[in-house]
């Protein structure tokens, strides 16, 4: 699949250096108490301090948040409920560009490639709850970020 904006490389520079990099800080942020919950939520924020796309939240997300409190979700609740959903959608190996399962090539930052082996580093036998933990990040970035029409 071709997008604007994403390059070819070889999988394994992208492990030696993206994936190394970001899990090694993800687990120096969230020592000791790294579970793979928090190590996904701290991969997020350090997605964002290295790569300029990640500093721009996901609007999708916000437009799914906006829906669920419109029909009257309490916002934490809609938090929790779109983040399980999001983790359990998505597939349990490398994800596809193209699957519309893997809402990680979704999120602006290195895409849900980079994500997943950053998920077998840290949290090897916990990708749903190292997602989970993603996703929510991601929720509470739109919400910081509302716009004034929000």
């Amino acid at each position: 699949m071709t997008r604007p904006g994403l390059i070819s490389v070889r999988a394994e520079l992208v492990k030696e250096v993206m994936v190394d990099r970001i899990a090694e800080r993800a687990r120096e942020r969230c020592a000791p108490a790294a579970t793979p919950e928090r190590l996904g939520y701290e991969t997020r924020l350090v997605e964002q301090e290295l790569f300029q796309p990640a500093r721009q939240p996901a609007d999708w997300i916000r437009d799914e948040l906006r829906a669920r409190v419109e029909r009257g979700l309490p916002e934490a609740q809609a938090v929790e409920q779109l983040s399980a959903e999001l983790a359990d959608a998505e597939p349990e190996g490398k994800p596809a560009p193209d699957d519309e399962r893997a809402a990680s090539w979704s999120v602006p930052g290195p895409g849900g490639h980079v994500r997943h082996f950053v998920s077998l580093r840290v949290a090897p036998a916990a990708k749903r709850d190292f997602l989970y933990g993603f996703f929510r990040r991601c929720c509470e970035e739109v919400l910081a970020s509302r716009r004034p029409s929000d």
